[in-house]
């Protein structure tokens, strides 16, 4: 009896012959070449007998018989439980297998009834196989991608496109996916769930998303109003973008854009209202320090304080009293004498948080960072702005320091 590595080159010899006169019989001696044999076996100490064939050897052998080498790999990659021999090539072969248009086997040609799979079904199992060979805890998939890709755009199978371009993440072509074969409910479903700022999406997909839409000859007013309606929701572009996008589309209803204003000037005005209030707020209480600044430079001020602000004790000479209104007994307050130790960690704090606003305007690469990452690209600008980015200096911010460290701060 011949061996297995005997029995693979005889049937790559005369295969083509085997498998005319009986197909059955020769598909499943092939497979038992391709299958690994079981760890238990004990035989397998002899290297002939752990011998595995490759698909590759037998797979010229089934160039008119399609659906039989699809039912051979298919009994090879999911009925195997150990290594198999070549398997990147069994993954591109039935991928390719699954995505053709039909499969005729030479008996269906010469009218013999032979089970043969639907093509909608042979392509419901092309995902599953992508899936299958490239699972979240894999580190490599187990074929090529870039393959896969030229197979799934060669077939149009937009599925495997999709599934492909989010494994590699790249979303904007995931967009185009959907973009190209006009599918407005998952483009928006893609935009829900790559263009998430919060959860590290890209909100521009929107601003993309919307474009296309505007750009579209037909009526695609419905799915504008469900992309502006995820855009307000999540305020993920400026009003202004959005107008500047819709006014591209001349066919668009005019309720729709009327009511997107009339919703966001409303929130604009409130949100004006808001900050007149904080402006006018933080204007009384600066005049409030200056008065109290102006008060304590010019007119004398009386210690009126009967105890120790830090013990609670009478007070008793020797006395010091601090401009803020705390008096202590000397003894209170040990070899720091200059600072109330009551306002200092206050006074410090906010002196900190000055010091790092004016070391924030000196690093520019991170204004660029978050301007490009932000939604709202004036809240940055003008964040930075307060902080002084644009009259701020490595000298002016050094001198400053200087001083500070001089007058003992």
């Amino acid at each position: 009896m011949l061996n297995r590595p005997q029995q693979a080159q005889a049937i790559q010899r005369y295969g083509k012959i085997l498998i005319s006169k009986a197909p059955d019989d020769t598909t499943a001696l092939i497979m038992d070449l391709c299958m690994p044999p079981m760890p238990q076996d004990p035989s397998l100490k002899n290297p002939d007998t752990a011998y595995t064939a490759s698909v590759a050897d037998f797979a010229h052998l089934y160039t008119d018989r399609p659906t039989r080498l699809l039912y051979l790999c298919e009994f090879i990659l999911f009925n195997s439980s150990g290594e198999i021999s070549n398997e990147q090539l069994l993954y591109h072969i039935l991928l390719e297998l699954y995505l053709a248009e039909s499969l005729v086997d030479q008996e269906q040609e010469q009218g013999v009834n032979a089970a043969e799979v639907e093509p909608q079904a042979r392509r419901d199992k092309a995902r599953d196989l992508l899936q299958r060979g490239w699972q979240p805890h894999m580190q490599q998939p187990k074929y090529d991608p870039e393959h896969a890709l030229v197979l799934c755009r060669q077939h149009n199978y937009r599925p495997g496109l999709v599934l492909l371009y989010d494994k590699k993440r790249l979303h904007r072509e995931v967009l185009a996916v959907y973009m190209e074969a006009q599918d407005y409910d998952g483009l928006i479903a893609a935009c829900i769930q790559y263009g998430d700022a919060s959860a590290g999406g890209d909100p521009q997909l929107w601003a993309e998303a919307l474009e296309y839409l505007c750009g579209q000859p037909g009526d695609c007013s419905s799915a504008i109003s469900e992309v502006l309606r995820h855009v307000e929701a999540g305020a993920l572009l400026p009003p202004l973008v959005v107008l500047q996008t819709l006014a591209k589309n001349k066919q668009l209803k005019v309720s729709i854009v009327k009511a997107y204003v009339a919703r966001q000037l409303q929130a604009e005005g409130a949100e004006i209202n808001k900050d007149r209030d904080t402006i006018q707020r933080l204007q009384q209480e600066t005049a409030a320090m200056k008065a109290e600044a102006t008060k304590l430079k010019t007119q004398p001020h009386v210690f009126q304080n009967s105890r120790c602000a830090a013990t609670g004790q009478p007070l008793e000479l020797p006395v010091v009293h601090f401009l803020c209104g705390h008096s202590f007994n000397l003894r209170s307050l040990g070899e720091n004498d200059r600072e109330c130790p009551l306002c200092t960690p206050d006074f410090k704090r906010v002196l900190d948080i000055r010091h790092n606003m004016k070391a924030g305007a000196l690093k520019p690469d991170e204004f660029f960072t978050q301007l490009n990452a932000s939604a709202d690209g004036f809240g940055v600008v003008a964040e930075h702005f307060g902080r002084g980015l644009m009259n701020m200096t490595a000298q002016s911010l050094a001198s400053q320091s200087n001083a500070a460290l001089a007058s003992g701060l």
